[in-house]
């Protein structure tokens, strides 16, 4: 449990340092009868000021996957910009309620790894794994397993990141349960690790959903990608073939910095 403190008191722990304020807690002893999950989210919708953009954004894909009831279709844009623009607290009222045990626990977990406090992040995606461990659920462990090996790899941890990744189905092909950039994440630690075929492996079925998700800017990104490690074979024609399909993806979206 959260240890909850008086607004005149220092915040001292480091999730608590930018998600609590004095503003945000209002009964706090009807708080301690829920789980840390909640109360995190809980808080979260009472902030006002808070920069939905920055939280929301990164984390669009667990809308869809929060509500039994879908609201949002991706190939709207009037829905798409209405995602965007939501409140935090209209979000978790939307979807949170709608949540099971393990998403909860997996939110919370991507709300620290985008603000990068990995080592907290890290601690909710290893309670997923237990989880999904009791439960014996295949896709829960596996998600576990892809965002531990993300933070480690974010940390410099390569062969750290490599380990977690191993204990996924990287070679069983299975990735319906991912989305494309946590994929396209994992071809860049192959990549680096020198394992051409299976980074391009990896990058094909990290393109091939970015195109089932209709996300023409990480398209763009996976096909540099793929220009990339053929470049990096001395395979020329090859390499130029991806760079300029993606080159035209950027100048369709007018991605300058892509462009560059």
């Amino acid at each position: 449990q959260i240890v909850w403190i008086s607004h005149s008191e220092k915040m001292s722990q480091s999730y608590e340092s930018y998600i609590i304020s004095s503003e945000s807690i209002h009964d706090i002893s009807k708080l301690s009868q829920y789980s840390r999950e909640d109360q995190i989210l809980y808080t979260l919708t009472q902030i006002k000021h808070i920069n939905c953009i920055k939280i929301i954004a990164p984390l669009r894909w667990i809308i869809s996957n929060l509500s039994s009831n879908n609201k949002f279709d991706t190939k709207d844009k009037n829905a798409e910009d209405q995602r965007t623009s939501l409140s935090v607290e209209a979000f978790i009222k939307e979807n949170y309620n709608f949540a099971s045990e393990a998403q909860k626990i997996r939110f919370t977990g991507e709300i620290f790894l985008n603000y990068q406090e990995f080592q907290e992040a890290q601690k909710f995606f290893e309670r997923l794994y237990d989880l999904g461990e009791k439960a014996n659920d295949f896709t829960v462990k596996q998600i576990a397993l892809i965002k531990i090996g993300v933070i480690h790899n974010a940390l410099g941890n390569i062969s750290r990141s490599l380990e977690y990744f191993e204990k996924t189905t990287l070679k069983s092909g299975d990735w319906s349960f991912v989305n494309s950039n946590s994929l396209f994440n994992i071809g860049l630690i192959v990549q680096k690790q020198g394992n051409y075929l299976k980074a391009l492996e990896i990058y094909e079925q990290s393109l091939n959903l970015a195109q089932k998700e209709q996300k023409l800017s990480q398209q763009a990104i996976v096909l540099q990608a793929i220009g990339n490690v053929y470049y990096e074979q001395e395979n020329l024609p090859k390499a130029s073939e991806y760079f300029e399909e993606s080159l035209l993806i950027y100048r369709k979206i007018g991605d300058l910095k892509g462009i560059a």
